[in-house]
């Protein structure tokens, strides 16, 4: 899939369930991937981590973090339309909803070298995914990063409130 930028997607064609989860979140990588190295992504991340000492990660990705959770605010997608931004649509525009969010942070820590990695989770029926969140590895760890939830700390992760024997109620996709 070739980009431009300001783009937003309208994603009409997906299958429902899991198979629909997979290819938005799929979709979601591939934006990170053609986005993490533009110039505007990259200079905005580096410029937000640039009062910190070499090599702090974890202040890295806590100061992106932070960003986002303070700047971007939360607006849902077209009814009963799921869209995708791509992150410099997120980032020009300040507005996003969870997908959008989670976009763009993977997208700034991806530019600054922290690889980062989606998370669906579902909290109504096994196998629907109403959420999404990232993680980024710091060291050997993956630190939960919702931007979406007002108050969360870096770090904090929503818990769906069940699993299911078929399907987990919790969905991982690297990117």
């Amino acid at each position: 899939m070739q980009l431009r930028a300001a783009q937003t997607f309208a994603i009409e064609a997906v299958d429902k369930g899991v198979a629909g989860t997979r290819q938005t979140l799929k979709i979601m990588a591939r934006l990170v991937k053609d986005y993490r190295a533009t110039p505007m992504i990259r200079n905005t991340a580096a410029d937000l981590v640039q009062h910190l000492p070499g090599m702090s990660f974890n202040g890295e990705a806590k100061a992106l973090f932070d960003f986002v959770q303070q700047t971007i605010r939360y607006l849902g997608d077209v009814n009963d339309v799921e869209t995708l931004q791509a992150p410099d649509v997120t980032l020009q525009n300040r507005r996003g909803d969870c997908d959008d969010q989670a976009t763009l942070l993977a997208t700034l820590l991806e530019s600054i070298g922290h690889p980062a990695r989606f998370v669906a989770i579902g909290y109504t029926n096994p196998g629907e995914f109403e959420h999404v969140f990232l993680e980024t590895r710091i060291g050997p760890d993956w630190i939960a990063c919702d931007t979406t939830v007002t108050g969360a700390s870096f770090g904090w992760a929503p818990e769906p409130p069940y699993t299911d024997d078929i399907v987990t109620a919790r969905l991982v996709h690297n990117i």
